[in-house]
């Protein structure tokens, strides 16, 4: 029976690895699933995201695992096993996450080329000849690529486990990211590199730092802002905005003002130019951006 289970195990890493791009089709739908259902099925999307820190902690304990599953089964699990093991979690991770960052980002903000790496990383992922033959083969990028990949994952899954607000789960996803990736430093290190170890770890460190005070670039994962409309009435009976607007002249503005989610009165001397609404969360993230233009009077 032993023996069944273990040829059975690795048949079907064997399947997955013939097969990569299952996983990351098997992370988006579960991403997508878990972006529908968050807020009718808050039970269901929280299970999704359980599993997915169940698939990084499995890949945390790989040297334990491998160790039990040869006791248990008598076979000896393959190194390539545990290497496509550890790239399903990072194509069920990145594809998972997509689909939250997809819907937050504001496309004509900078924050945009934080989702266009994840969407590149998710590629990478998916493409063996780039992933093992040259990003695993660089330990410093796939350390980087690897607590990235965590980070990301858990800016979803934290505020829906937790319910914690886009500060404390950036806070807390740069730690537990970079301390899940401490295990990948201590592999693939020569003989006589001793100094490569705390090169890896200043690296790991420097990257925290980096990615702490580029924390407004990152879109918040758990919110998502519809629209912003700009308007000089509001039905507050109704609760509606009026026509939104574009373009207004400086002598509208003076005397009515201008709504958007608050009522702004009181403004600079100079007025004339083009002008934006950021609303932000209290990390200081972007969740949207409306721009409009003050003309002269005269026009």
């Amino acid at each position: 029976m032993k023996d069944i289970i273990g040829a059975w195990v690795l048949t079907s890493f064997e399947f997955l690895k013939r097969h990569p791009g299952l996983m990351a089709i098997v992370g988006f739908i579960s991403g997508v699933a878990s972006y529908v259902l968050v807020e009718g099925r808050e039970a269901f999307a929280q299970t999704l995201a359980i599993l997915m820190l169940v698939s990084w902690l499995l890949l945390v304990l790989e040297p334990w695992i491998r160790l039990l599953f040869h006791k248990m089964f008598g076979v000896q699990m393959p190194p390539v096993v545990m290497r496509v093991g550890t790239q399903m979690v990072h194509q069920e991770s990145l594809f998972f996450a997509l689909s939250f960052f997809l819907a937050a980002t504001t496309w004509n903000h900078a924050q945009a080329l934080f989702t266009a790496t994840l969407t590149g990383s998710a590629v990478i992922s998916v493409i063996d000849p780039i992933y093992h033959g040259q990003l695993a083969k660089r330990r410093g990028f796939y350390l980087v690529f690897h607590a990235m990949t965590l980070f990301a994952v858990l800016l979803v899954v934290l505020p829906l486990l937790l319910l914690l607000n886009t500060e404390q789960s950036l806070q807390l996803a740069l730690i537990v990211s970079l301390v899940f990736s401490v295990p990948s430093l201590f592999g693939g290190m020569p003989n006589g590199h001793w100094w490569r170890m705390p090169l890896r770890f200043g690296g790991l460190i420097v990257l925290g730092l980096i990615i702490w005070q580029a924390r407004t670039l990152i879109p918040p994962a758990s919110l998502e802002l519809n629209g912003i409309t700009l308007s000089q009435q509001v039905d507050r009976a109704q609760r509606t905005p009026g026509e939104s607007l574009q373009t207004i002249s400086e002598a509208d503005l003076r005397a009515s003002g201008l709504y958007a989610w608050t009522h702004k009165l009181n403004f600079y001397d100079d007025v004339l130019g083009s002008w934006q609404i950021r609303v932000l969360t209290d990390s200081g993230q972007l969740i949207g951006l409306a721009r409009f233009e003050v003309a002269g009077s005269t026009q």
